[in-house]
């Protein structure tokens, strides 16, 4: 769910204006029945269904400004150098989290969606055009 990780707080605040709780997808929560409370599908429909004007769409749709890139800029200037202090002070490894605009996301996810594509194509290709589920094993 290559979108949450790029847009986590957005998703989360447009979920909980409509009284859904995404904590329930992150913990796999059930309802006394046993079923999850809310599933991979049913988050999918929940994202395509939301108002264009909610801030997810809109973070997805458009881009920031300059002030808000100018912000992000210095703030991932930071990060770098707290990894950094890090790195020199202790035996640590610190992985600075940068932050992206949505443009940058976007195009992140379709590099992500490009690669998944033509990994599933190799992989139908090396097996004859389907993907066995399990290793047949021969004695």
């Amino acid at each position: 769910m290559g979108l949450l990780r790029f847009f986590p707080e957005e998703i989360e605040s447009d979920f909980l204006q409509i009284g859904i709780d995404i904590h329930d997808w992150w913990n796999r929560t059930r309802d006394k029945h046993g079923r999850l409370k809310l599933s991979s599908r049913r988050l999918m429909v929940l994202l395509v269904g939301l108002r264009e004007t909610s801030q997810f769409k809109t973070m997805y749709r458009d881009d920031w400004d300059d002030g808000k890139y100018l912000l992000a800029s210095i703030l991932n200037e930071i990060r770098i150098m707290r990894a950094d202090n890090v790195a020199i002070h202790s035996s640590e490894k610190m992985e600075p989290v940068l932050m992206k605009s949505p443009s940058q996301c976007r195009l992140e996810l379709d590099k992500e969606k490009n690669s998944a594509s033509m990994r599933g194509g190799i992989l139908a290709q090396l097996h004859g055009g389907a993907i066995p589920l399990m290793p047949v094993l021969e004695e």
